[in-house]
């Protein structure tokens, strides 16, 4: 999963476009309502399930999307 997905995910729930991607969410003003939407509609339209304890440690886009990518193997197969 790519930032630009996450950035999506994200969209309507908090301004991912103030962050950078190696700039923690709460840089922004996170709430933990918005973490528990985010994570929901992470997992309602991804499959994906992230903790909220994962959250607070890969609580930056670029982090999210390494720890996704590591937990579910996209990256598997690919050159």
């Amino acid at each position: 999963m790519g930032t630009k997905q996450i950035r999506e995910l994200l969209a309507g729930i908090v301004n991912a476009d103030a962050v950078k991607d190696d700039e923690t969410l709460f840089m922004i003003g996170i709430s933990s309502m918005e973490i528990s939407r985010f994570l929901s509609r992470l997992h309602q339209d991804c499959n994906i399930d992230v903790s909220f304890a994962d959250f607070y440690k890969n609580s930056s886009i670029s982090e999210l999307s390494r720890f996704i990518n590591t937990k579910y193997d996209f990256n598997r197969g690919q050159a």
